[in-house]
């Protein structure tokens, strides 16, 4: 999930807006879009059907309008891209489900060439849809109860005029900027061609929920029917079809061109898309939530910090860039340098004793520095003294899917000790690339995550999700001090019952209200207790292997909140 601070802020930059189809129309309105707007031909009026048929070959080249990230927002002038590989469709005039031709798919230049023979004239349609390096894409419209695949249509062409160049170029005008859905797809066909090595796990569906105007709207429906609301860009492991999906933001609906669009912002394209990694072929320990570079626990900051330096690499730069609006009203709400660092004060230091383990953007640095120099992978220009090749880091961070033993709930330290036992890094090396973090290779032992939570153990602690360590930034989903954490290892199918009591001298659930939860080493939640109440708990049958226990201080208006957790 994206949701940074904004550390550098940049004035607008005023210029001149972008042309496109559909140039009269405004902003998109608060309703269902229909499929015929999206689907069907960009105007045209075709010949009477009929007559014999005629046999035609009808090719061309689909093309698309990028507006590209800068330090100050997106910049004001379009550039055109190829649509490589999409879907390319010849559909009847009169009923845009009818093809008069299988599809075909463009080649890597965007360039497809389709023979049939039709009695009625035609258009030809680019879908939001592409097949590569073992990844299945499709970007689906999300303002709609059943999303279709978004689409970039000609207008009617005439069967009399032969055989013929129809080129498509997906625009940037609104209401339905369909350029963006092509931008979405491209960055997602990119990071699988840079995330490909030989060996390399079957990437499967990854479906993208994109559309101008999606945020802070719910219209489309998952399988059972129910709303899905779009409110910031986030992946999600099973999307409204019920495959891994990323939903898109396109800017709110009543605000669209100078609210948050991340369709171009191909680094926060690529962070989500390292969460499918992370989530379908590796392993992630974070539950998930808002964050904005504060501290936070060990498997949060690796789960956020990890998919931006990785994604970073795959995309070849260093540079963080998340945008928000659109020329001439687009500016730049985030940006990290992976090679050159910012943090939110105190995270980490010595001073605040934050360790480099606790902040998403000092993983996200240490990872760069992983694999910057290394084959495949952009240069380095800061002298580490690391430089892996991209397909082996790969291996070793797809090998922590089935990590056993030590650092099995997986944080930084679990990657960097894969890396060595992969013969791919050292002790030393590790070390050096944490240290300016104020954290150790090994991890000492106040940097160990999590600790172990043995049979008639009693824990004892407090929270307080209002506040962060040493006066730092609060983060009350994924904070330190708003969790408290263990690892819990069964040998064998037992029963197992945990009691969580708070313990402040006058409880009240607005104030010291704490949860329980339980997730298995696949980070599936096991079973959960959240009602109002001060002691909770959970009494539990569970399988032998490894669990995550998780306490959070869940107060809507927290104050230090101290507790038990006990496992009889």
């Amino acid at each position: 999930m994206r949701s940074f601070l904004a550390l550098l802020l940049f004035s607008a930059l005023v210029l001149a807006g972008c042309g496109g189809d559909d140039e009269k129309k405004q902003n998109p309105s608060p309703k269902a879009v229909p499929a015929a707007e999206v689907l069907g031909p960009a105007g045209g009026s075709p010949q009477p059907d009929g007559g014999t048929p005629v046999a035609l070959t009808i090719s061309g080249k689909i093309t698309f309008e990028r507006l590209l990230p800068t330090p100050t927002g997106l910049g004001a002038t379009p550039v055109t891209q190829n649509a490589a590989l999409v879907q390319v469709e010849v559909v009847r005039h009169d009923d845009f489900s009818v093809l008069l031709a299988p599809a075909a798919f463009a080649d890597a230049n965007g360039d497809y060439s389709i023979s049939f023979s039709t009695d009625r004239d035609f258009f030809v349609r680019a879908r939001a849809r592409l097949s590569v390096a073992t990844l299945d894409c499709r970007v689906l419209h999300s303002q709609m109860a059943n999303p279709v695949v978004h689409a970039a249509s000609s207008a009617i062409v005439s069967r009399a005029l032969g055989s013929q160049t129809v080129n498509v170029t997906a625009g940037l005008a609104l209401p339905h900027m369909r350029a963006g859905a092509f931008a979405a797809l491209d960055t997602a066909r990119k990071l699988a061609q840079a995330a490909a090595y030989s060996g390399s796990p079957a990437l499967g569906t990854l479906d993208l929920y994109w559309a101008p105007g999606n945020l802070g709207t719910s219209f489309m429906r998952d399988l059972g029917g129910q709303p899905v609301p779009i409110l910031q860009t986030r992946f999600v492991n099973a999307g409204p079809l019920g495959n891994p999906g990323i939903l898109v933001g396109g800017g709110i609906w009543n605000d669209v061109s100078a609210t948050d669009h991340d369709e171009f912002d191909e680094a926060v394209m690529a962070h989500e898309f390292v969460h499918f990694l992370m989530r379908g072929f590796s392993r992630d320990n974070n539950w998930g939530g808002a964050h904005n570079g504060e501290a936070l626990t060990p498997n949060a900051a690796y789960g956020e910090g990890l998919p931006t330096g990785l994604g970073c690499i795959l995309l070849g730069d260093k540079n963080y860039i998340d945008t928000q609006g659109l020329p001439p009203a687009s500016s730049v709400r985030f940006s990290f340098d992976c090679e050159n660092p910012a943090f939110v004060a105190g995270v980490p230091s010595a001073l605040t004793g934050v360790s480099g383990y606790q902040a998403e953007f000092a993983v996200a640095a240490v990872v760069w520095d992983l694999l910057d120099g290394g084959t495949s992978n952009p240069a380095s220009t800061d002298a580490d003294p690391v430089a892996i090749a991209r397909d082996g880091f790969l291996q070793s961070f797809y090998a922590l899917s089935g990590r056993t033993g030590a650092y099995d709930l997986v944080w930084l330290a679990s990657l960097l000790q894969q890396l060595i036992d992969d013969a791919r890094l050292n002790a030393g090396n590790a070390h050096t690339l944490v240290s300016p973090y104020n954290a150790s290779f090994p991890p000492a032992v106040a940097e160990q995550w999590p600790p172990a939570l043995a049979p008639a153990a009693t824990e004892a602690a407090t929270l307080n999700a209002a506040s962060g360590p040493a006066a730092t930034p609060a983060n009350a989903e994924l904070g330190l001090t708003a969790n408290a954490t263990w690892r819990m290892e069964l040998a064998s199918a037992q029963s197992v019952t945990l009691n969580l009591s708070a313990t402040a001298a006058s409880y009240s659930a607005s104030a010291h209200k704490l949860d329980l939860y339980v997730y298995d080493l696949g980070n599936n939640l096991v079973a959960s207790q959240r009602s109002t109440a001060a002691n909770k708990t959970l009494n539990l049958s569970l399988a032998a292997g490894v669990y995550l226990v998780r306490v959070h201080h869940a107060a809507p208006s927290p104050a230090a909140s101290p507790f038990t957790l006990t496992r009889p």
